[in-house]
Parts: C-alpha cells; sequence; structure tokens
C-alpha cells in the first residue's frame, strides 16, 4: 500500500513540475512579445519622426511609407480578428 501511495505522490509532483515549467514558459513567451512589440513600436515612432520636416521627405520614401501603414493596418485587422476569434 504504501508503495502505491509513494508513487501516487511521485506522479503528482512531476505533475506540478510539468505545470510549474508550462506556466514559466507561457509567462517567457508573453514577455518576449511584450519586448518585440514595443521594439516595432519604437521603430515606428522613430521612423515616423522622419516626417516631422515633410521637406526633407521625397515622393519615393513617402509612397514606401503609405504601402508599410496600409499593410501594418491589414495585418493589425487580422490580429485583431484573430484575438477576438
Amino acid at each position: 500500500m504504501r508503495d502505491i501511495v509513494d508513487c501516487w505522490i511521485d506522479d503528482y509532483s512531476h505533475m506540478v513540475q510539468e505545470a510549474e515549467q508550462e506556466q514559466r514558459q507561457h509567462e517567457e513567451a508573453c514577455d518576449n512579445i511584450r519586448t518585440e512589440i514595443r521594439m516595432i513600436a519604437k521603430l515606428i515612432e522613430f521612423q515616423a519622426d522622419k516626417f516631422n520636416n515633410p521637406e526633407h521627405v521625397n515622393e519615393e520614401w513617402l509612397k514606401a511609407a503609405e504601402k508599410f501603414v496600409h499593410g501594418l493596418n491589414i495585418d493589425l485587422r487580422i490580429f485583431r480578428d484573430d484575438i477576438d476569434a
């Protein structure tokens, strides 16, 4: 009987360890995504600052930025729809 109880305790301990590991991995993944999104936001902010002086923005750069913003808006809508689903 004692062997059965010891086996249950070991199984439970193993399950707890696995759950804790999964939780740590989940938290790390969230931290990584949060960091990536913040880095992307800073890069976008830096690029947006270039438009503070429109006289220094050529037509080619403006078209590239418009294309980027359009694509980003589409991706953000898809992302939002995926999250809401």
